[in-house]
């Protein structure tokens, strides 16, 4: 898999959008919690995170990805 690929929860609304390169998370990433509400904007090389932005449910800012998604896995898919 290669380019921009959304991924979609079962209502059809956007879970994550993002940047792939052989299937893996590459690139600029943005991902909505369920209410949608922004979760993350972050870049990513090799499926490996390198920087990015986070908010939890609410819309507040936080310092980490674990702290915006406490419940949801943390890797991106690939």
């Amino acid at each position: 898999m290669r380019g921009n690929a959304p991924d979609c929860r079962e209502s059809g609304q956007k879970e994550a959008e993002g940047n792939h390169k052989d299937g893996k998370a590459d690139g600029f990433l943005v991902s909505w919690h369920e209410n949608g509400q922004k979760m993350m904007e972050s870049t990513f090389k090799d499926n490996e995170l390198i920087s990015g932005k986070f908010w939890n449910s609410k819309g507040e800012e936080v310092d980490s990805l674990e702290k915006a998604a406490p419940r949801q896995r943390h890797q991106p898919r690939g």
